[in-house]
């Protein structure tokens, strides 16, 4: 992908993309992505990831910036059900909720 290019993402399951059914291809900055119900590989001029929700209710903003002078792509969560992920507390076998 060319520097500054658009982000491309190929998905598995239900992938919603600014509320409507994704079905692959160019994903433009700015966009909202549910991946509750899916998974998605998105491709930017940073890398490649995926990611996915399980079930869980899984949003994110995808976002553009820089880092001293690098390009840079932000996943920002705006939704989830944080409920469902457990922490261990460090040298024990207890658990606790998670800090939202």
């Amino acid at each position: 992908m060319p520097p500054g290019g658009t982000p491309t993402g190929t998905k598995t399951g239900t992938v919603l993309l600014n509320g409507t059914p994704f079905t692959g291809g160019p994903i433009p900055y700015g966009s909202k992505l549910d991946v509750t119900h899916g998974t998605l590989t998105l491709t930017t001029e940073t890398g490649t990831v995926t990611v996915y929700g399980k079930g869980v209710f899984a949003a994110f903003l995808l976002v553009r910036g820089t880092d001293n002078g690098k390009p840079i792509v932000e996943l920002r969560l705006t939704g989830g059900n944080f409920n469902a992920c457990k922490r261990k507390l460090a040298g024990t076998s207890a658990t606790m909720a998670p800090r939202k």
